[in-house]
């Protein structure tokens, strides 16, 4: 008779995949990295999410929906959901930066499992309003007129915006400015 005795080891793999979701200054995002087991044994895991900062600052916090994962079994690949919160004062050139902690206990000590550092680029907010003449404009056929349209910028960002004209039978309109307008975030 042979006795083969296999021990368990403990091993994950983690990664964040979700960059394509959308990460708007001042929102809240439900993102994910995924964990697959590696090792040859179910396992239940503590997760811990922590805001880094290279620079002192991060312009997003972050919260588990569910600090832990339970009896994940070997082969099993499952979400570890996050809510990525935005600060509103921040434009595209943002970068977030985390780390997510697994450990496993065992045997009265705890054992870390992976840390994972990942980042959360923050998207552009595009959000802008065109308003046309306050009051009525009277156009003098043969003479023509002028009034003014302006855009306001809701958005996260600067943006460079174009208006084209679109021809109308029997008006003749001509674009007195440019047709291309910097206008300043917010």
């Amino acid at each position: 008779v042979l006795v083969v005795e296999v021990e368990s080891e403990p091993e994950i793999a983690t990664a964040f995949l979700r960059q394509n979701d959308v990460f708007l200054p001042g929102e809240s995002t439900l993102t994910a990295a995924q964990v697959t087991n590696t090792g040859n044994t179910a396992l239940d895991i503590d997760w811990d999410l922590a805001a880094a900062s290279a620079s002192g600052t991060n312009p997003c916090t972050g919260s588990l929906v569910a600090a832990m994962s339970g009896n994940l079994a070997p082969g099993a690949i499952e979400e570890i959901e996050m809510i990525i919160d935005v600060d509103e004062d921040v434009d595209s050139s943002a970068a977030c930066l985390f780390t997510l902690t697994a450990s496993h206990s065992t045997g009265g000590s705890v054992e870390i499992l992976d840390v994972l550092d990942f980042t959360v680029n923050v998207d552009e907010a595009v959000n802008f309003s065109l308003s046309g003449p306050l009051s009525a404009v009277d156009i003098v056929p043969e003479a023509g007129g002028n009034y003014e349209i302006r855009i306001t910028n809701h958005g996260s960002d600067d943006a460079t915006f174009f208006l084209d004209v679109e021809g109308s039978t029997g008006l003749t309109t001509v674009l007195v400015s440019s047709s291309g307008v910097l206008v300043p975030a917010g």
